[in-house]
Order: C-alpha cells, then structure tokens, then sequence
C-alpha cells in the first residue's frame, strides 16, 4: 500500500503520451508516505518542470504546490520536512503551465504562492493564457499569515483559502471518494491518481 510514489516527473512522463487529449488533472501529492526516499532524488524530477507546459489540451489543473515547485511547505516529523530543507532554484509558473488553462487549484501552499501568482498576473497582462478564469490556493493555516498580499487579475476569480490539518485531511477523503462531496473543488470532477510502483 505504502510503496514508492511516482515522482511527479515520471508521472509526467507517463501523461505525455496524451498531451492532445488530456484536459484536466487532478493529482494530490499531500501524502508523505512514499517519500522517504525522495531527499536523495534530482530536484528535476520533484516537479513537473517545463514540460507541463506540453499538455496542449489542459483545461483545468489541481495539484500540490511541491508537484509544481519541487518544493513542500514545512510539515514536523514528516518526510515532507526533509525534502523541504534542500535549496531549489525558483521555478517559474507562466514557464510550466499551458495556456490553454481555464481552473488551476493550487493545493497545501503557503505565501510562497505569492510571487508566482504575480508572475502568472504578469503573463496573463501580455496576452498568454486568455482563458483563465479561477485560481483557488488552499493554504496551510498552521504556517500561513493569514495577512499575505493577495494577488488580482483582472477577470479572474482568485480565491485564498486558509484550511487546517483538519480540513484538508477531509479534502482528501472526499477525493479519495470517501467523505461527503459537498465543496466546489475541482476533487469532485476528476480521477484519483494513486499511482505506486
């Protein structure tokens, strides 16, 4: 049950194979389970990387701010908290994400989202990515200062919301098909990825 995670990188690899057709994706990469093994991995293959940007199809995306970045937010006595410590270089969002996105959910981040949803509002103000119309970061409150600035896009519907352990253990149920469906997430609209190997 608890094998090696696919990384997000091999993942990738694997959904390029129908980068014409796939329009959403929903993966949750909150469960640290698999990834005791993960510290000694290349950065490259802890996110997505550039070569998201080659699913010309993706309408709507909900993934964990460490698939995107490479990067976890600090969890205590967790593997997370390990991979956390490394250095990683910025990863740059308009580099990663298709402009053909409509819904992006960013899920378990932290302030750090900011600057990248700056980069997106600029990218977004010379013409790329002209569908979007949402944008939902489901913060970790425990390590999140609830006075952040909040970035704006025109027409776009950004959406901060601040979530506890708690909360977000119930967001995974209801992914995982094993809670009450009653939120607007993207999780009640796509397909579980429990991918171990």
């Amino acid at each position: 049950m608890y094998g090696k995670e696919f990384t997000p990188m091999e993942l990738l690899r694997q959904l390029l194979h129908h980068a014409d057709s796939l329009e959403t994706l929903v993966l949750n990469y909150d469960d640290d389970w698999g990834k005791g093994t993960w510290k000694e991995i290349d950065f490259a293959e802890l996110h997505f990387g550039s070569d998201l940007s080659r699913l010309t199809r993706l309408k709507k995306l909900s993934t964990n701010f460490s698939a995107l970045f490479g990067i976890v937010v600090p969890t205590e006595g967790r593997y997370g908290s390990q991979i956390h410590q490394r250095d990683a270089p910025h990863v740059h969002l308009p580099s990663i994400l298709p402009d053909t996105l409509e819904d992006m959910e960013v899920l378990v981040c932290d302030e750090r989202i900011v600057s990248h949803l700056q980069e997106l509002a600029e990218a977004r103000s010379k013409q790329r990515y002209p569908k979007l119309r949402k944008v939902r970061c489901m913060m970790a409150e425990e390590w999140t200062d609830r006075n952040i600035a909040k970035v704006e896009m025109p027409g776009v519907d950004i959406r901060y919301e601040f979530l506890d352990v708690n909360q977000r253990a119930h967001l995974i149920y209801e992914f995982s098909g094993c809670g009450p469906n009653d939120s607007d997430s993207l999780f009640d609209k796509g397909t579980l990825f429990g991918l171990h190997r």
